[in-house]
């Protein structure tokens, strides 16, 4: 091969390395996120995880998330999935692993807001994560049941790190 068609062949790697670069650099969601306690809502102001960071990578068409999370016990959790935003239940493992199958579905409603479906067991958790316009942060609103059936909210506020 000659020096011009190396020199062209470098050149050609080098611009399909920036493309994916800033291909993957141009969705919002990618990133370390931290909870921010001071600036959620839960009923009783106990927030069930009042730390947690979430780290959200693509992988092709699909979201992998890695969320560490404290509980008000103090005790520390894993949750990792691959999923795509497809609507489609995927497995979710979680360490210490749990008694009960988990799942998890997500589907895209618009550039900035993404529903989730959690299913532990019998147990659902309903929500969407919403960006802010500036990227910066966004806020999942998780809705469940508590304990006596009743229907309850939790707000979530998540800063880029």
């Amino acid at each position: 091969m000659d020096s011009d068609m190396k020199r062209t062949v470098v050149m050609i790697l080098f611009l399909l390395a920036a493309v994916a670069t800033v291909a993957m650099s141009a969705d919002p969601w990618v990133g370390t996120w931290k909870l921010n306690p001071a600036k959620s809502k839960a009923p009783g102001g106990r927030l069930p995880h009042p730390s947690s960071t979430n780290i959200i990578e693509i992988q092709g068409e699909k979201m992998h998330l890695i969320s560490i999370q404290t509980s008000t016990t103090g005790e520390e959790e894993r949750v990792e999935y691959t999923a795509a935003l497809d609507g489609k239940e995927y497995p979710v493992q979680v360490s210490p692993p749990g008694p009960q199958p988990y799942t998890i579905s997500l589907k895209i409603i618009d550039s900035r807001t993404r529903e989730f479906v959690e299913v532990i067991g019998t147990f659902t958790i309903k929500g969407r994560d919403v960006l802010s316009e500036d990227g910066k942060t966004f806020s999942r609103i998780v809705e469940m049941k508590d304990t006596q059936g009743n229907d309850t909210s939790i707000v979530q506020f998540f800063e880029k790190q």
